[in-house]
């Protein structure tokens, strides 16, 4: 694999074949790792320069609930090897987890290079042959939702499939969130086809086994690939973000300033209300790989959204990722430092808040389709807790800072994929004054 670079960059990473790793490029122009849950990934970033220089390896884009990541070392002087290890989790949904290799020289404080990757979990029951298969199916032979899951009832789940195995496996393949209902429906299809039956387990068995007889009882003609590919559009908005704005930059820079003259958490706050776009009476609560969650007081609801270029800034600043705010006399007073230079370079926070959206309107920002919920749990000693639910509140996706302290009080919030803004006002948000920044 080579890494998307500079023209000073000599970096090169290879992959290392472990006893639990399958590496295979199952998609024309993606470097794919392929693992079952609980497996171990490595592979190596030689570095070759700057010679003498001190450069940094990072992995962003993995949630910690899927792999933890290891590197050894992050950063040595070039030349060198880096071994980078995923250690998966038991727990890992099947999958597909696009995550960025990121090379830095911090001599010259300059980024070198990256290289798009993904990691991809498959249920445990099935194999990299399988999955191969299975896209050939969907993709290329053009039999749909129908043949997937027959040839998984029949091939990969053979001692039976429950529903959601089904549903994971099927949007695991077509690379799309799909209803319950949609499955469901398709299910009561096949049964009617004598294709499947379902036991009085509530798992699906199959009723033909031969690929023959089982295809040509599904109708081409009406069959509907479904095509989300959501990661494929945030891979193309990553490849045009060739240079950073200016107003990034220099946002960053004062942030910098601001971490050597007074600490780490004044400048995290100076670029939570200018490039990250919260209120000054909002707070930001979590950073977790590229994802950035704040609540503002004004609305009493909280946001999220994804940024790798502001993942980055985080890291250079030297941040430890996780809660972001606490009740304590340490966090106000960096909020007071941060406020006071807000005020100085931008005047107000709401002209800082345009940076923001200026970020957004150059793709710098993401965004997801759901809406979660945050549980905040707030202890005597101004310490927080929190967890991330799905939309529902069925299913915790994070949880940080969980511990055995006296709980003072606890709040469930909403928290949404989009800012709080007034639309019929949302054009002034893009507009800034000309020489302000």
């Amino acid at each position: 694999m080579s890494i998307v670079a500079g023209n000073d960059a000599k970096a090169i990473t290879r992959a290392r074949r472990s006893s639990s790793l399958t590496y295979q490029a199952l998609v024309a122009g993606r470097r794919i790792l392929v693992a079952h849950p609980g497996e171990n990934i490595s592979f190596s970033v030689r570095i070759r320069g700057p010679t003498n220089h001190t450069i940094s390896v990072e992995v962003a884009g993995i949630p910690t609930s899927i792999a933890r990541v290891v590197i050894n070392p992050s950063r040595a002087t070039a030349p060198y090897v880096a071994t980078i290890t995923l250690n998966t989790s038991v727990n890992a949904e099947p999958g597909q987890y696009p995550f960025q290799l990121l090379i830095h020289d911090l001599d010259k404080n300059q980024s070198l290079g990256e290289e798009e990757l993904n990691l991809l979990i498959l249920p445990r029951r099935m194999t990299v042959s399988d999955y191969i298969k299975i896209k050939r199916i969907y993709q290329y032979e053009k039999l749909g939702a129908q043949g997937v899951i027959w040839y998984l009832i029949a091939k990969v789940f053979t001692k039976g499939a429950s529903f959601m195995e089904l549903k994971r496996a099927y949007e695991l393949v077509c690379e799309c969130s799909v209803k319950k209902a949609t499955i469901a429906n398709i299910l009561k299809r096949m049964i009617r086809k004598n294709l499947i039956r379902k036991g009085i387990d509530g798992k699906y068995y199959a009723k033909v086994t031969k690929e023959e007889v089982a295809f040509i009882r599904i109708n081409r003609s009406r069959v509907r690939i479904q095509r989300l590919a959501k990661t494929a559009r945030k891979t193309e908005k990553r490849k045009k973000q060739k240079h950073e704005p200016y107003t990034a930059r220099l946002a960053f820079k004062r942030a910098w300033e601001i971490a050597i003259k007074h600490n780490s958490l004044a400048a995290a706050y100076f670029l939570a209300y200018s490039l990250l776009g919260v209120r000054e009476t909002g707070i930001l609560l979590l950073w977790l790989n590229a994802m950035f969650v704040y609540c503002e007081q004004k609305t009493g609801f909280c946001h999220y959204f994804y940024s790798w270029l502001l993942h980055r800034y985080f890291q250079l600043l030297g941040l430890k990722q996780g809660i972001m705010y606490r009740d304590t006399i340490e966090y106000q007073k960096a909020i007071q430092i941060a406020n006071k230079y807000i005020r100085k370079h931008y005047g107000s926070h709401q002209a800082a808040r345009r940076l923001h959206y200026k970020l957004k309107e150059e793709k710098y920002i993401e965004y997801d389709d759901d809406v979660l919920n945050l549980e905040i749990i707030h202890y005597n000693d101004g310490d927080i807790g929190l967890r991330i639910w799905d939309n529902n509140m069925e299913k915790i996706l994070h949880e940080e800072n969980i511990v055995n302290k006296r709980v003072t009080k606890m709040e469930i919030k909403p928290v949404y994929p989009y800012e709080h803004i007034y639309e019929s006002n949302e054009e002034t948000y893009f507009n800034r004054p000309a020489g302000m920044y």
